[in-house]
């Protein structure tokens, strides 16, 4: 809407060469609070567009993926570590151990100790 230039649609044409960078960002940075202002920056994009851009490109909010990601690697973690649930909270890059909890029974539909639970048997 109003981009009668086409200013915005040099970021259609390379969704890889924009999106690959920002997924590596999350990967290398995962144990640390992302912020999506400096992410976008760095797709020199304005934050707005990035949230409409990055969702429409991958089909979850960027905040989603970061959640899914962080969870998907303290699955990982309690299946190949003996780490306390904080220590793995704070690898992951969840300081609050109450969010942690809350983010792991959403994607899990259980708690992160129910977990580790299972995979002992």
């Amino acid at each position: 809407r109003g981009d009668r230039r086409g200013l915005l649609e040099a970021h259609e044409a390379v969704d890889a060469g924009v999106i690959r960078p920002v997924l590596d960002y999350v990967d290398e940075h995962l144990a640390e609070k992302i912020d999506m202002e400096r992410v976008s920056r760095n797709a020199g994009m304005s934050y707005s567009y990035f949230s409409k851009y990055f969702k429409k490109a991958m089909g979850v909010s960027f905040t989603e993926y970061v959640n899914r990601k962080r969870i998907a690697t303290a699955e990982r973690l309690l299946a190949t570590r003996s780490l306390s649930v904080t220590e793995i909270a704070d690898a992951v890059g969840i300081e609050n151990r109450a969010h942690f909890y809350e983010l792991f029974k959403r994607y899990k539909n259980c708690t992160p100790r129910e977990y580790a639970q299972r995979l002992k048997g």
